[in-house]
């Protein structure tokens, strides 16, 4: 998924349904299914079924990444390089995106 800016968080008025993931994704995520977590990840940073939280998304990314992931590495070069869920990083942003980019990621 491109990560793009994305549109407001859900506002306190919706619906609960519609602010939380569901409760197989998060297994899914916390279980090591890579593209889970990303999908998680994007929920998070996206605020989608979930209240927007970059730190969140931070964290979900990271273990992709950690994991040799390029998707997840390209998203966490993606939020090093914009600051968003943690101080702004361009070295971190080059390194991420280049182990992204050895793998043939598309936007790396």
């Amino acid at each position: 998924m491109t990560l793009v800016e994305s549109p407001a968080p859900a506002s306190a008025d919706e619906p609960r349904a519609q602010l939380t993931v569901s409760k197989s994704s998060k297994i899914a995520a916390y279980q090591g299914d890579i593209k889970g977590t990303i999908n998680l990840g994007d929920s998070y940073y996206h605020g989608q079924g979930v209240v927007q939280d970059y730190t969140k998304a931070v964290e979900l990314y990271t273990l992709a990444a950690n994991k040799g992931d390029a998707e997840g590495q390209c998203n966490l070069a993606y939020m090093y390089n914009n600051g968003k869920g943690m101080a702004q990083d361009c070295s971190k942003a080059v390194e991420l995106y280049t182990l992204a980019s050895n793998q043939g990621h598309a936007r790396a």
